[in-house]
């Protein structure tokens, strides 16, 4: 199976939980953006604060640090709870559509298989 197929059955386990994961990518983002804004966070603090000893410039900046500091905190806290609900969710949905195809199968299917292989795949 390759990329675009494997992609194409996500998106598809997905689509019910459509809020729930634009909300997990829009918290992503955040986190992104200020993973890579922290250092230039710091360029400004060394620059501007130290530099041009500017006390104004020394709190506006450690501000907008911890701001951004706890932001993320709450971006990655959204990101966890957002991913364990759509990770639950999925699995759940999956084992449904695998419990379903196995109510399906012929019981000579169960017999030359055997029960023991057949519990290990779904589990």
């Amino acid at each position: 199976m390759g990329i675009v197929a494997f992609l194409r059955i996500l998106f598809r386990y997905l689509r019910p939980y459509w809020l729930q994961a634009s909300i997990l990518m829009l918290l992503l983002l955040v986190d992104i953006v200020f993973t890579t804004a922290w250092p230039l966070g710091f360029k400004f603090f060394i620059d501007y604060a130290l530099e041009g000893r500017s006390q104004r410039m020394l709190v506006i900046i450690l501000v907008s640090l911890l701001a951004g500091v706890l932001l993320s905190s709450l971006a990655s806290l959204g990101r966890d709870y957002f991913y364990a609900f759509l990770n639950a969710h999925v699995m759940h949905d999956v084992r449904l559509k695998v419990f379903a195809h196995l109510q399906k199968l012929s019981i000579d299917f169960s017999s030359r298989v055997g029960a023991e292989n057949i519990l290990a795949r779904f589990s």
